[in-house]
């Protein structure tokens, strides 16, 4: 009933059928499965990340609990979090010896989280001199949107929603 709620659109019918079916049935996977991915897609991330909170707790052995709370972990910027999320469903798949197209998507999450962290800390350690010397223009960078990044060789090359720019100015 909820898949068919969601095909025709109506994604809140949807997610009020998922969460009377894992009231009825907790330990059914694919209701935690479904009603995750639809708060992920309305970005509902605390949402999505509470849902998954549950899913852990009802079927603390199933990867895939593990794998989408990772993902909501991420999506909501917690990044330490998700990679501890990410590795126990990697742990779990390993140990079951299944999903090894699933344990590789998590294992490319966890890079992805390290690199972000390590982006920030490369990012907040900028000496506190040079954002006080440009300290308006660091102000207004660090609001944009961050659109992409890349960290190569202690090197962040960030893409911010708006006009091209160096920082500090000639760097």
């Amino acid at each position: 009933e909820a898949e068919a709620a969601h095909a025709s659109g109506d994604t809140e019918e949807a997610l009020d059928l998922y969460a009377r079916a894992v009231a009825a049935e907790p330990t059914s996977a694919v209701a935690w499965q479904g009603r995750t991915l639809l708060l992920a897609a309305k970005s509902r991330y605390e949402d999505a990340l509470d849902c998954t909170g549950g899913w852990t707790a009802s079927l603390p052995d199933d990867p895939s609990a593990w794998y989408y709370r990772g993902c909501a972990l991420e999506a909501a910027g917690r990044y330490d979090d998700a990679i501890g999320a990410y590795e126990q469903a990697i742990d779990l798949m390993e140990a079951q010896g299944a999903g090894s197209a699933t344990a590789e998507r998590a294992r490319s999450h966890v890079a992805g989280c390290k690199e972000i962290i390590e982006a920030y800390h490369f990012l907040s350690s900028i000496a506190p001199e040079t954002r006080a010397q440009d300290a308006e223009e660091y102000a207004r960078l660090t609001a944009l949107p961050i659109l992409d990044f890349r960290f190569e060789q202690r090197t962040l090359r960030i893409t911010f929603d708006g006009p091209p720019t160096n920082y500090p100015p000639g760097g």
